[in-house]
Formats: structure tokens, sequence, C-alpha cells
């Protein structure tokens, strides 16, 4: 048997014996990939322009012509959903990426520094940490306007803390091991160090 058949059959095996063990995990993935393919695909599955309006078809039930019906403006509803998975792919990968930069930046740097710089950081952070999330995403979106990249930024804040936390803890735990002590010796500046040395290390296996 070849080898990419073999391995082919091996994932397919793989895969039937999770959804076997774990059936609500499966359900879930099954409707996470629905969930990208929609995204993805938007443009080829919708069926009407999502934002054209329709002033003799408000409030229309579903049929034929409109799937899931029309809202107050006479907008394609199943359309406007299609359009909504995108949207929302879009600010969720966005917003947990900006907000684990982030944090991992502020982490990095308050773990190596140490001090009262450290201390500040940490105390911000709790501040932070100890808000709502829904509620400073929603105050946020408030302050800064309604565009999708005030709303990334919302809600990539809430991940900051988090993040940091954990880079900190590994930096914490690095920063005096001896290769990190041979590179100051040598004259390495403390920025090389930290984003050369430790950073990698921090995000490792």
């Amino acid at each position: 048997m070849p080898v990419g058949r073999a391995s082919r059959d091996g994932l397919v095996a793989a895969v039937v014996r999770f959804a076997r063990k774990k059936p609500l995990g499966a359900a879930g993935g099954v409707l996470m990939l629905v969930m990208l393919v929609t995204a993805v695909f938007a443009d080829v599955l919708q069926t009407h322009d999502p934002i054209a309006t329709n002033a003799a078809y408000t409030l229309g039930a579903p049929n034929a012509e409109h799937w899931l019906g029309t809202d107050h403006l006479g907008r394609d509803i199943y359309s406007r959903i299609v359009h909504g998975a995108r949207v929302s792919l879009v600010v969720s990968v966005a917003s947990t990426l900006l907000g684990s930069v982030l944090g991992g930046i502020i982490g990095l740097l308050s773990g190596y520094v140490g001090g009262k710089s450290d201390l500040v950081t940490q105390r911000v952070l709790d501040i932070l940490q100890g808000l709502p999330l829904l509620v400073l995403a929603l105050v946020m979106s408030a302050a800064l306007g309604p565009a999708i990249h005030n709303v990334i930024i919302a809600i990539s804040i809430p991940i900051v803390p988090r993040a940091a936390r954990v880079i900190r803890a590994s930096v914490l735990s690095i920063r005096e091991t001896q290769y990190v002590e041979a590179a100051r010796a040598l004259g390495v500046r403390h920025v090389r160090i930290a984003f050369r040395h430790i950073l990698p290390n921090t995000i490792g296996p």
C-alpha cells in the first residue's frame, strides 16, 4: 500500500475513533468547520446582496427567493447571516492575535526588567483582568465607535492580561538560566537577549 494512502487511512481512522469517543467534541468540530467554510465562501453562498434594501418587501416570511425572510429594511436575512459569519471570524482571529501579541510583549518586558516596573505592570493587569469582559468591550466600542477595527481593539484588551501572565511566568524561570547569563556577560544588548534568546523559549514546546 502506498505511504500516502496509508497515512490518509490512518487519519480517517483517527477521526472516526475521536468521533466515537467524544461525540460532542466531534459535533463541535463539524460546527466550527461549517462556520469556517461559510465565512470563507460567503460571496459564493449568498443569494442576495446583504446590504441591499427592498422597501416593498420588509419583514417578509421565508420563501423560495428569501430562504430566511427579510428584515425591517427588506434585506435578505440568510445572506446577512452568511456574511456575518465572515465578520465574526475576522474579529475573533484578529482580536486574539492582537491581544496575544500585545500581552506577550508586555509579559516579556515586565518579567525581564523586574523590580518596580514589573510590580506596577502587574497591578495594572490585575485591574484589567478584574473588569467584566463584555462590559469592557461594550464601553470601548461605544467610546471608539462602531467600526470593525475598534471592535477588534475592544475585544483584544481583556486578552492582554492573560497572555502577559503566561509569558511573564516563563520569562521569570528563563532569565536566570546559564545561556542568558552568558549573553549578559558577553555584553549582548538587553533587547536582543529578551527577544532573541528568551522569547522563543517561552512560546516553544
